[in-house]
């Protein structure tokens, strides 16, 4: 199995939630870990295992580009929410080590000096003072379920630190 991020990301800029340092699993608003990943459009996503990416059609206001890597280690069926990245995702079969897509500053980003901020998909908007390039990402076992953020006991049980 591979990290998902190159090793100065995770090691170095990991955990940050509202310009303060991040406890896993504050569930509510923000059921994931974050990733300090500058400049935007530079640091690329691996994929972890053989697996498949699963896209969601359109850009998202407070996701951006984003979507899902579904793969399977030891015997168990994982699922990687990943988003905020530069470009939109291509969906499909990835070998691991594939690079999956580059980290950006789309969606919303929180910052102490703006609140809370939808930066956009235009590369002008994701440069900007303005936006926070990071990742979000979020490890779920078995399948991805779009409730878990919004139930406690779901997410207990479902979400795994990625680190």
């Amino acid at each position: 199995m591979k990290f998902f991020l190159p090793e100065n990301a995770w090691k170095e800029k990991r955990g940050f939630a509202f310009d303060k340092p991040a406890n896993y699993l504050t569930i509510g608003f923000h059921g994931g870990q974050d990733f300090i990943t500058s400049p935007a459009g530079s640091v690329p996503v691996f994929a972890p295992c053989d697996g498949a990416l699963i896209t969601f059609p359109g850009f998202s206001k407070s996701a951006g580009w984003w979507g899902v890597f579904a793969f399977q280690y030891q015997n168990a069926a994982y699922s990687l929410k990943i988003l905020h990245m530069y470009n939109e995702l291509k969906a499909g079969k990835y070998k691991e080590g594939d690079t999956l897509g580059y980290c950006g500053g789309t969606g919303l980003s929180i910052t102490a000096k703006y609140g809370t901020s939808y930066i956009g998909e235009s590369r002008e908007e994701q440069a900007s003072d303005r936006a926070v390039p990071h990742l979000h990402a979020e490890l779920h076992l078995g399948d991805y379920k779009h409730d878990t953020n919004s139930n406690k006991i779901l997410a207990k049980q479902r979400l795994i630190d990625p680190i």
